[in-house]
This record gives C-alpha cells, sequence and structure tokens, in this order.
C-alpha cells in the first residue's frame, strides 16, 4: 500500500466505529520491529497526514490515525526520540493548539511507563509558545497524571520554569500544578490549589485549550480526597462544564466529563444516578485501541464500586431500623424493670411498717405495764412517763414511715423546708426532755 492508497482508506472510515481498524491499519503500515519504521512514520507525516490535517472533511480521521502512529513509533523504537520529529511536524503542519494537546494525551497514555526527562525533550531553543512544545509539555506532564505521581508532577513544572517563564503562565500548566497539590499536597495547599482550578477554568486565552484544561481540572477535584464536601465541589464543576460546553465548542455529553460526574454522584451516595451514567458509558465505548480497553476498565470498576455502597447503604438503612427497634424495646424493658421495683419496694415497706406498727403497739403496751407496776405509788408520774414513751414510740413509728417511702412520696414533705423539720425535731425533743424530768421530780 502507497501513500495515496493509505489516504484513501483513512478518509473512507468512520472514526467512531473504526478505532479497531486505525490500529491495525498503523501497525501495518509500520511494520514495527522492523528497519524502515522511522522512515514509513515519517512518510506517513509528511504524505499522508498533513493535507488530511487540513481538510476539515478528514481532519478527524486524520487525528485518529496520527494518534495512532505515534503510539506504535514509541511503543516500536521504544524510547522518545520520535517526538521532536512529531512536534517539529507538528509546527510546519500549523495544526491548532487543541489537536496538540489531544495527540499528546494519547501518546501520553499509551507510553506512560516512559519517564523521561522534562528537559529531555523540551529544549531551550525550541520556542516556548509553540505548537509542537506545548506537544512535548503536555506529553510530558500528561504521562505523570496518568500515573498519578504528584510529587514528579510539581518538579516536571518546576524544571518547565527553569526552561522559560511561559510555560508555568500556561492555564494548562496551572491546571497540572492543581492536580498536583490535591493529589500529594498537604490540607494546607486546598486553598492555593482551588484558586489554580478556578482560575484556570475562566482563562479562555486559548479556545483550543479549553478542553484539555477542563479534563485536568475535573481529574483534579476527583482525585482531591482532602478537599471539604469533594462531592459538592466536583458535581459543581461537572454542572459548570455542561452548561457552558456549547460556549466553548465543547460536547457536553463527552465521556471523561461524565465519568468525573458519575463520581461526585457516588460521593455523596447518590448511588442510581452514578451507575445510570455507567451504564451509557459502558454502550459508547466502542474499539479495542488501549484507550478503550483501560477506560473501560476504569468505568465497570466504578460501577461496582457504586453498586457495593448502594449495598452497604441498605445495610446501614436495615440496621439503624433494627438499632431504633431495639432500642425501644430496651426502654420498654427499663420502664418494666422500674415499675416491677416499685412494686416490690412498695409491698417491702407496707410489711415494714405493719411490723413497725405492730411492734410500737406492743412496746407501748408492755411500757405502760411496766410503768404501772413501777410508778403505782405516782399515778401522774406514769401518766408523764406512759405519754413520754408513747411520744417516743410515734415518732419511730414516723421514721420508719419517712425511711421506707419511695421518691415520689416523700417529694411532697421535701417542700416543708429544712427549717421546718429542724423545728419539729426540736419541739418533740423538748416535749419528752419535760415529761422526763417532771416524772422524775414526782417521784
Amino acid at each position: 500500500m502507497d501513500a495515496l492508497e493509505l489516504a484513501g482508506e483513512i478518509r473512507g472510515r468512520d472514526v467512531e466505529r473504526d478505532r479497531r481498524w486505525y490500529s491495525a491499519l498503523v501497525a501495518d503500515w509500520l511494520h514495527p520491529g522492523q528497519q524502515e519504521i522511522d522512515a514509513r512514520a515519517r512518510s506517513a507525516l509528511s504524505d499522508v497526514l498533513a493535507p488530511l490535517l487540513l481538510d476539515p472533511s478528514s481532519h478527524e480521521r486524520a487525528i485518529s490515525f496520527l494518534a495512532e502512529l505515534s503510539e506504535q513509533w514509541i511503543l516500536g523504537s521504544r524510547d522518545d526520540a520520535c517526538l521532536a520529529e512529531i512536534a517539529d511536524w507538528l509546527d510546519q503542519t500549523g495544526v491548532t493548539i487543541g489537536t496538540s494537546l489531544r495527540l499528546a494525551n494519547r501518546v501520553a497514555w499509551a507510553s506512560r511507563g516512559l519517564a523521561t526527562p522534562v528537559t529531555d525533550l523540551v529544549t531551550r531553543d525550541r520556542d516556548p509558545s509553540s505548537v509542537g512544545a506545548l506537544f512535548l509539555v503536555a506529553t510530558a506532564l500528561e504521562r505523570r497524571r496518568f500515573l498519578f505521581q504528584g510529587s514528579g508532577l510539581l518538579d516536571a513544572i518546576e524544571e518547565l520554569s527553569t526552561l522559560s517563564s511561559y510555560y508555568p503562565s500556561l492555564a494548562y500548566v496551572r491546571a497540572m500544578r492543581a492536580f498536583a497539590l490535591l493529589l500529594g499536597g498537604t490540607r494546607h495547599d486546598i486553598p492555593q490549589a482551588l484558586s489554580f482550578v478556578e482560575e484556570a477554568w475562566a482563562d479562555l486565552s486559548e479556545p483550543e485549550a479549553v478542553g484539555a484544561v477542563r479534563d485536568v481540572c475535573l481529574h483534579a477535584l476527583w482525585v482531591g480526597s482532602r478537599i471539604p464536601d469533594q462531592g459538592e465541589v466536583l458535581l459543581h464543576y461537572c454542572d459548570l462544564d455542561a452548561q457552558t460546553a456549547h460556549s466553548v465548542g465543547l460536547r457536553p455529553d463527552r465521556v471523561i466529563a461524565l465519568f468525573r460526574k458519575a463520581g461526585a454522584y457516588r460521593m455523596l451516595g447518590r448511588y442510581e444516578e452514578a451507575i445510570e451514567i455507567l451504564d451509557a458509558l459502558v454502550n459508547r465505548l466502542q474499539g479495542s485501541s488501549e484507550f478503550v480497553r483501560t477506560f473501560s476498565e476504569q468505568v465497570i470498576r466504578e460501577r461496582e464500586i457504586n453498586q457495593l455502597g448502594m449495598s452497604l447503604d441498605g445495610l446501614k438503612s436495615d440496621f439503624d431500623v433494627a438499632r431504633e427497634r431495639l432500642e425501644a424495646t430496651e426502654a420498654k424493658m427499663t420502664r418494666s424493670e422500674a415499675r416491677l421495683g416499685e412494686i416490690e419496694h412498695q409491698g417491702l415497706t407496707r410489711n415494714v411498717q405493719i411490723i413497725s406498727m405492730f411492734t410500737a403497739a406492743v412496746a407501748f403496751a408492755v411500757g405502760i405495764a411496766s410503768i404501772s407496776t413501777k410508778t403505782g405509788s405516782s399515778p401522774l408520774a406514769a401518766v408523764l412517763v406512759s405519754c413520754a414513751l408513747g411520744v417516743g414510740l410515734l415518732g419511730f413509728v414516723f421514721l420508719i414511715y419517712l425511711v421506707t417511702r419511695t421518691r415520689e412520696e416523700v417529694e411532697p414533705f421535701k417542700s416543708a423546708g429544712k427549717l421546718t423539720w429542724t423545728v419539729v425535731g426540736s419541739i418533740l425533743a423538748l416535749m419528752l426532755s419535760i415529761v422526763a424530768v417532771a416524772a422524775a421530780f414526782i417521784r
């Protein structure tokens, strides 16, 4: 197959349905492992892809083929030597920033295992504002983002700042810094990271880069588990993206954005809504590219997590109902035990009262009889001593009564106050003393 035949094949294919075909076509064109792989890749760039990219009717098809070509070229050579050639070709072709960022995303995903230093990819002699330079920068940063290397991502951004002050000022790079801070930073870094997200999201100075910037921002909020109310914050930005997507030239139903929204629903415990989105995503994913395979696995795993969360919610609800019933039963048992205790106490006190009163009556009768025999010479003395004995026995009975009362029965007596009880006790003691002294003088 020559270049003209290859161009004809690319023009006649449906991008969405024939991703598997693109991969096979690139593999057949490059012949991986043979010596002519570099020559045939360069030929495809110059003779086939350049005119296809500039034609709106074949632009998307050319992007898909270019992504597959870049991936297999890197994987076939097992290094990043070809990236500089691709960057130079992008500058010569005059593609947009959006095209270069999309290509970098695909290339970085397929070659994320390569840890080439940033300064080896991006050189000082390259114009930092060129499309090719941004392609190399994005490839280096995206690799670290896909591997969740927060500290490595921050180090790469610092290395870029030594090459040119232009790179850190890009909205795309600021979004990457926010991702790194939310992923590996501390709680103190959260306000700064959120401000980076807000600034990058609102920066529309590069309209072609808005899609890539929003993708990184949503990913940063998705991994930022330290963010207070993370689910609400992520859902807010997902809704904001859907509302404003058309105004910045994006589709509101992009698979990555919907995947982040499903994650926000999961964080908020809205599992059914999340599963509904994930099911729709699974039906949309087609093809056998490395991205489709990996992303499908992520969607399925996310669905399993939501299903587990929904099951745990059901168990928690059942547990809460059972706990409420148990607490109600325990309260009833406590009240029943308290009532049984009161009944038992009342029965016991009644017995004590009867016995004490009977004892007091017997003691009073015996005491009077004894007094009558011992104080027969003085009837008045006998009467006084008998009165004293009776008063003492009545006081004893009243004391037994107070001791054996329940809290509810004693409560009215408390209102009398300590002074009243002191006076009553003093009068009772005085009466007993007077009677005893009078009886002694009478004898």
